[in-house]
């Protein structure tokens, strides 16, 4: 894994604030940032914004990054921004006892009617 590969998790401030039951103030250009195991900079840059960053020592909500493939970091800012192109995954878990080519033509046939959809096999 690459040192610089991570999971970005935004999470507007009303969110925090209704998760956790502590009130915060934040600037437009302010963010909490939870990283565990991870330094983190002073200053971070997403799409168009760039935040002023103050460690938070603990989040509950957040997961175990052990269970993860990449850290994560949850940056908790004022307003989420509209800015940020958004991510859609499809994924199917499926077990088929059929052969090999059969098990191909079938997964090609639902990312031809699924554009983007994925498949991670093992045969």
């Amino acid at each position: 894994m690459a040192s610089n590969t991570a999971t970005l998790i935004l999470i507007s401030r009303q969110t925090y604030q209704r998760l956790t039951h502590h009130p915060v103030q934040l600037a437009a250009n302010q963010a909490l940032v939870y990283s565990p195991g991870q330094a983190v900079p002073s200053k971070l840059k997403v799409g168009e914004a760039t935040y002023h960053l103050h460690r938070l020592a603990h989040f509950k909500w957040g997961i175990d990054p052990t269970h993860s493939i990449f850290p994560p970091i949850y940056l908790v800012v004022n307003q989420l921004p509209t800015q940020l192109p958004q991510l859609r995954v499809q994924a199917f878990d499926y077990q088929r006892t059929l052969p090999t080519t059969k098990k191909l033509a079938f997964e090609q046939s639902v990312t031809a009617a699924s554009p983007g959809a994925r498949f991670l096999s093992a045969f």
